[in-house]
C-alpha cells in the first residue's frame, strides 16, 4: 500500500505519540470496536488508557510496516528524520508487538543511545496490556533489563524495577489464561535481579493467593514450583515460621500414633535428630516466642514446613474445586520434593543419573530413580499416609463427581507405578494407625 492510500496515517501516529508525551502514567492500550470512521481523530485517551478505533487499525499498520521496511531495505533507517521514525516504530509495536523486525530496529537505536531504556520499558508494558502473551515483547523486555542491570544502580532503583516487573507480569497473567510467557518472565526476574531475592517470602505468599483463584492454570502453579525449588537458597528464620507452626502440627500429628518409635532410631544420626525435633514440636503446648518450629535447631524442619504447607493447601483446593487436573499434577511435584528431601535426610547422597550402562533410561525409570532409605521410613510413611487419606475420600463418589474420581485414580496409579519402588514397598505397606 502506498502512503497516499491512507493520508490520515501520519496524523493518527502523531496523536498517539502526543498521548505518550502528555500522560507519563499511561497504563493500557485497547482497540475500540468502531468499524465506521467519523470526521474526527480515531485516537481516544481517558483515565490513563489509550484507545484506537478499529476501523483504522489495518490501514495504519500496513502504512507503518511498508514504510519502515522500505527504509530498512534502502538502508536509510539511521538517516531518516528521528521524529518520523519514532512515530512509525511506536505505532508498529503497539499494533503488532509480535513483529520481531520492529523490536530489532528499536534494539539498534537503544544501542546507539537514541532511545532511553526506561522509556522502552514503559512502551513495552503498554504493548503487553493489549497483547499479554506476546513472546517477542517479553524477550525485548528482558533484553532491556539486562542492559539496565548491567550498570551499577542504587538498590532503591533496582527494587523499583523489580516491583514494576512483577506488576507487569501479573497484569499479563491476569489478562491471558495460562500465560506461560508472563510466568517465565517472572521467574527470570526472580533469578537474575538480586533485589528480587529479598522478597522471596512475599512472592511465595502472593502466589498462594493467585493459584487459589486460578486453580486450572498450570503455568501459575509452575511458578509456585519454581519458588519451592528456591527454598534451599532462602532458608532463614522469619515471621513466616508462626504460620508454619499450625501447619506442621496438622501434618505431623499422625506420628504421635506411631508405635514403632524404636524403628526410627535405627537410622542415621541426622534422621534421629530430625525425628526428635518433630516430636518436640508436637509435644510443646505453647510454641516458643522466638521460633515456634525451632528452625535453627534442624535445617530440615523449615523445608518440611514449606512442603507440608503446600501439600495441605493443594488438598484443600482439590476438595473445594473438584475436577482440575492441574492441582493433581502440582501435588505430584510436591511429592517428588518430599521424596528428594527424605533421601537427603537419610544421608543417601548418591548422584542421580539418567543413564544406566550407557543406555538412557525410559521416562518412567527416570522418574522413579529417587529412593528413600528404610532408616528414614517414618517421614515417607507419613507422606504416604496423607495420600491414602486423600484418595480414600474419592474411593466412593457419586456420578456427578466421576471426573474427580477419575483424576484420583490416575493419581493413585501414578504413585504406585512411578513414585513408589520395590525398595520402599515394604516400608510403605506399613500404616500409621
Amino acid at each position: 500500500m502506498h502512503d497516499d492510500l491512507f493520508p490520515a496515517a501520519e496524523k493518527i501516529l502523531t496523536d498517539i505519540e502526543n498521548v505518550f508525551k502528555r500522560d507519563k502514567q499511561l497504563q493500557d492500550f485497547e482497540i475500540v470496536p468502531v468499524t465506521v470512521g467519523e470526521n474526527k481523530s480515531p485516537v481516544l485517551h481517558a483515565e490513563h488508557t489509550l484507545g484506537l478505533q478499529e476501523w483504522c487499525v489495518r490501514h495504519l499498520y500496513v502504512h507503518v510496516y511498508h514504510k519502515v521496511m522500505n527504509l530498512k531495505r534502502q538502508q536509510r533507517l539511521r538517516r531518516e528524520d528521528p521524529s518520523v521514525l519514532s512515530r512509525l516504530l511506536l505505532g508498529g509495536v503497539l499494533l503488532n508487538p509480535d513483529c520481531t523486525s520492529l523490536w530489532n530496529i528499536r534494539r539498534e537505536f537503544v544501542v546507539l543511545g537514541r532511545y532511553d531504556p526506561f522509556t522502552e520499558l514503559h512502551i513495552n508494558a503498554i504493548t503487553l496490556s493489549r497483547r499479554p502473551k506476546s513472546a517477542e515483547a517479553f524477550v525485548y523486555r528482558r533484553w532491556i533489563l539486562k542492559r539496565i542491570t548491567a550498570d551499577l544502580l542504587e538498590a532503591a532503583t533496582l527494587s523499583s524495577i523489580v516491583e514494576e516487573e512483577l506488576r507487569v507480569s501479573l497484569m499479563a497473567a491476569d489478562r491471558y489464561a495460562n500465560n506461560y510467557h508472563a510466568w517465565n518472565h517472572r521467574m527470570w526476574v526472580m533469578s537474575h535481579i538480586p533485589q528480587a531475592q529479598d522478597i522471596f517470602y512475599e512472592e511465595w505468599t502472593s502466589s498462594e493467593m493467585w493459584v487459589s483463584k486460578h486453580v486450572s492454570e498450570h503455568s501459575g502453579l509452575q511458578y509456585r514450583e519454581f519458588l519451592l525449588k528456591q527454598v534451599d537458597q532462602h532458608l532463614d528464620h522469619t515471621d513466616i515460621c508462626l504460620k508454619f507452626h499450625s501447619t506442621l502440627v496438622i501434618f505431623l500429628s499422625p506420628l504421635k500414633h506411631l508405635t514403632s518409635h524404636s524403628e526410627s532410631s535405627k537410622g542415621s544420626m541426622l534422621s534421629q535428630r530430625l525425628y526428635l525435633s518433630i516430636i518436640d514440636i508436637l509435644d510443646k503446648k505453647e510454641p516458643c516466642s522466638h521460633c515456634p518450629i525451632n528452625c535453627s535447631g534442624n535445617i530440615f524442619i523449615l523445608q518440611i514446613a514449606f512442603l507440608a504447607f503446600e501439600l495441605l493447601l493443594i488438598k484443600e483446593l482439590i476438595h473445594l474445586y473438584p475436577g482440575h487436573e492441574a492441582l493433581w499434577c502440582h501435588r505430584r511435584f510436591v511429592l517428588f520434593c518430599f521424596k528428594s528431601l527424605a533421601k537427603n535426610i537419610s544421608g543417601n547422597i548418591t548422584k542421580e543419573t539418567d543413564i544406566l550402562d550407557g543406555v538412557p533410561l525410559p521416562k518412567a525409570q527416570k522418574l522413579s530413580v529417587l529412593e528413600t532409605d528404610n532408616d528414614n521410613c517414618f517421614l515417607w510413611r507419613l507422606v504416604m499416609w496423607h495420600e491414602e487419606v486423600l484418595l480414600k475420600d474419592y474411593s466412593t463418589k457419586s456420578a456427578e463427581e466421576s471426573y474427580q474420581t477419575k483424576l484420583a485414580l490416575r493419581h493413585k496409579k501414578w504413585i504406585d507405578n512411578v513414585l513408589l519402588s520395590k525398595k520402599n514397598n515394604s516400608c510403605d505397606a506399613q500404616s500409621i494407625s
